[in-house]
């Protein structure tokens, strides 16, 4: 019995090291992708080379530039040469893929929500430098995580997603109360319409921003200029809180705020017509003097 288990002990091991030497295989083919250069000496030396996030987790590629100037940083995919992005405009039709540029103004970040494990590959970091391009290479591994138990505090973290007004503008308040643990909880968020992820490409439409205190993080959704074609039923998803959603329909907010202006533009004829039914009956126009209230001298005539 022993030796069965040791047999069995020593295949497992070896299955472990096969599969840590086929994935050091694929780091060493995508960091033989790097390309130098000798004006951006010491720019990856605190570079991330491998980064490992669970399925489903956003993915952050670092790529820090501190003496770029007028040059342009592309991200590229290795396995199909993709461009994903490109300065700071995307060139690919998954929205899941970002670029961010951090306040430093060197670090260019590309952000990939809900990581698949499809996206586990080596990503390219490239700058149009001369007398030729600098290539940094970033090795993404997207592992999934099993049996993963959920902590007690984040089983207990309420959404809350409502709606707003203001001008031509929708407002999307996506409100997550996170209790005590506020730095267990990510600013990373993704927003839905109709079952499909909103392409944050669109710039002209969409801008969405976190917020956060001691209690809650609230993630808003700006839909620019709303009208009819925008309705549907929106959803804010995180990975540390329940999904929410909500059915808006800016047809019905127009409306309404038509229908008050609608209100206040028809209060004053139908007051002014109520007070000149009644005041016949209130002697009022006994007051009114020739030659200073014509109208009333007027109505009277017609009275007798």
């Amino acid at each position: 019995m022993t030796l069965v288990t040791t047999f069995l002990a020593i295949f497992f091991c070896l299955q472990d090291i096969q599969s840590l030497t086929t994935q050091e295989k694929k780091y060493r083919e995508c960091s033989l992708m790097e390309r130098s250069n000798e004006n951006m000496e010491g720019s990856t030396s605190k570079q991330q080379k491998i980064v490992q996030v669970s399925l489903h987790e956003p993915a952050q590629l670092h790529c820090t530039i501190p003496h770029l100037k007028q040059n342009i940083v592309a991200w590229t995919r290795l396995r199909d040469e993709a461009l994903l992005t490109a300065g700071e405009q995307s060139f690919t039709s998954d929205s899941r893929f970002q670029i961010l540029l951090e306040p430093s103004k060197v670090d260019w970040v590309l952000i990939i929500r809900r990581a698949e494990r499809s996206d586990s590959g080596c990503y390219l970091c490239e700058v149009n430098t001369e007398p030729r391009s600098t290539v940094y290479a970033v090795y993404l591994n997207v592992i999934e995580t099993r049996n993963l138990k959920v902590s007690s505090s984040a089983a207990k973290r309420t959404t809350n997603l409502m709606a707003n007004m203001i001008g031509s503008e929708v407002l999307l308040n996506c409100t997550v109360t996170i209790g005590s643990e506020a730095n267990s909880v990510s600013n990373e968020v993704e927003w839905w319409r109709d079952g499909q992820p909103i392409d944050f490409k669109n710039s002209k439409k969409y801008i969405s921003k976190v917020k956060r205190d001691s209690k809650t993080i609230v993630y808003t959704l700006r839909i620019l200029s709303a009208s009819s074609e925008d309705d549907g039923s929106y959803s804010c998803k995180t990975v540390d809180a329940p999904e929410s959603t909500h059915m808006l329909h800016v047809n019905k907010n127009l409306a309404l705020r038509n229908g008050s202006h609608t209100i206040q533009r028809i209060s004053w004829p139908l007051f002014t017509l109520l007070f000149l039914l009644i005041l016949p009956h209130l002697n009022f126009f006994n007051v009114c003097v020739s030659n200073k209230c014509k109208k009333c001298s007027n109505y009277e005539m017609t009275i007798n």
